[in-house]
């Protein structure tokens, strides 16, 4: 498998996972919710130790101190709730490296952002309790004096070139293979071998859960998808999660947001989480918060009978 570099935006928002301090607490394995070592959890209580700090405060609290600092220090202005005010760059090799090699990979990724990105570097902590290791880097986007996440970060041509000379630059030195890409004629079997895979599985390994909620959530076409799943008639934002295997112990694949149909003064209100459940005796939409009309509309859609 091929190492890759990911780019995240954080901004002081009303979710509270999307903040500054929610990340900092993720990334410093502060979360109770998260260390609960359940089936299909992706962190592993009994291995938190072999986590390091390679920069930056050991607390959450004070990473946002010193985000905080650096905002005043250059008297940049919030002036929008939802203004990036911090974004994090994970870093995963992929690839079995010498503990050795893999420090050194490590700190060598981190000095290269903090060139290539040239902005205040808040974090960075390697991740050893998960399926592979992997670096957590926090940055806040600050440049000549202002909060500038959109010119930091770029669009995605330049994300695309930063991936390539992070290859270059960075992995290609301790031999690690080059990402892979796919021609239209090879995705379409790939993609049929995937759906095999994930139909037939049962229960999914954490990495495998984690990769298909990235996949769902990025989405070309999130309305297609949710028909596909039975939620036609569902025309206010709704939370998704699918699951597979037995209703009684079916395993969540993923968690998305689904777009409403009808927009403006149409849309009154957020509704509550739905669950779609997929097993091979019989599917079952099951309600987690949905009121009963916008259920049943569901279920009649995706031509369930009501259990």
């Amino acid at each position: 498998m091929a190492a890759y570099l990911e780019v995240a935006r954080i901004n002081g928002g009303a979710k509270a996972s999307q903040t500054p301090l929610n990340a900092a607490r993720h990334n410093l394995r502060c979360i109770a919710a998260e260390l609960q070592g359940r089936p299909g959890d992706r962190i592993d209580p009994a291995r938190i130790h072999l986590n390091q700090v390679l920069y930056g405060p050991a607390t959450p609290e004070e990473i946002i101190a010193l985000m905080n600092q650096f905002i005043l220090d250059q008297r940049a202005e919030v002036w929008r709730k939802d203004l990036i005010q911090m974004f994090e760059v994970v870093i995963d090799p992929k690839q079995a490296l010498l503990r050795a090699d893999e420090d050194r990979f490590f700190k060598a990724a981190m000095t290269w952002l903090e060139s290539w990105l040239d902005c205040p570097m808040l974090s960075a902590i390697v991740h050893r309790d998960e399926t592979s290791p992997h670096a957590h880097v926090l940055f806040v986007p600050l440049r000549n004096g202002r909060l500038q996440g959109s010119m930091v970060i770029g669009n995605k041509h330049k994300l695309a070139r930063m991936q390539k000379r992070f290859y270059d630059e960075v992995c290609k030195p301790f031999g690690l293979s080059k990402p892979a890409t796919f021609s239209r004629e090879e995705k379409a079997p790939l993609a049929d071998s995937i759906v095999k895979h994930v139909t037939r599985a049962g229960v999914l390994s954490a990495d495998v859960l984690h990769q298909l909620r990235v996949m769902v959530r990025n989405a070309p076409n999130l309305a297609a998808l949710a028909n596909a799943c039975g939620l036609a008639g569902v025309h206010e934002p709704a939370l998704v999660e699918v699951a597979f295997g037995e209703p009684e112990s079916a395993t969540s694949i993923f968690s998305v947001g689904v777009q409403p149909a009808m927009r403006g003064k149409a849309m009154r209100h957020i509704t509550p989480p739905v669950t779609l459940q997929l097993s091979p005796k019989r599917p079952g939409i099951r309600s987690t918060g949905l009121h009963a009309p916008t259920l049943r509309q569901a279920e009649i859609a995706s031509g369930i009978p009501p259990p």
